[in-house]
């Protein structure tokens, strides 16, 4: 992702997660035009971009996060997700991750969802 964004030129582009494991590029120091990571948990990977003034902290309880998108205080143009690989009637699963993701879902633009064959399938309305 941060490759493309400085292969491509974009700028403005804002990331927003929970939490984030392994390498953040797009919050490395000069990649500032390109991404800004704004973050409901401050893990490893960004904690000094956003001592920096990099990438943003923002604490909110995690039930909360939804309502940020639900009343759009905070617009989801994109959902990156996970999802279980298709049942027998060609539906997906958020899986574990009906938290957060399920309110972005609903609430984006558009949704790219990578088929994860080790997310399992749950049952329920996600």
């Amino acid at each position: 992702m941060a490759q493309i964004g400085v292969d491509k030129g974009l700028t403005g582009i804002e990331t927003v997660n929970i939490h984030t494991e392994g390498p953040a590029p797009h919050a490395a120091p000069g990649m500032e035009k390109h991404f800004r990571s704004r973050n409901f948990f401050a893990g490893a990977n960004q904690r000094k971009a956003i001592a920096e003034g990099r990438s943003d902290y923002v604490p909110i309880f995690l039930s909360e996060i939804p309502l940020l998108f639900r009343r759009g205080i905070l617009p989801v143009d994109i959902a990156l997700v996970q999802v279980s690989p298709p049942d027998k009637f060609g539906l997906c699963s958020l899986g574990v991750s009906v938290d957060v993701t399920r309110a972005a879902v609903q609430c984006s633009k558009y949704i790219v969802a990578q088929v994860n064959p080790r997310m399992p399938r749950v049952f329920g309305d996600g």
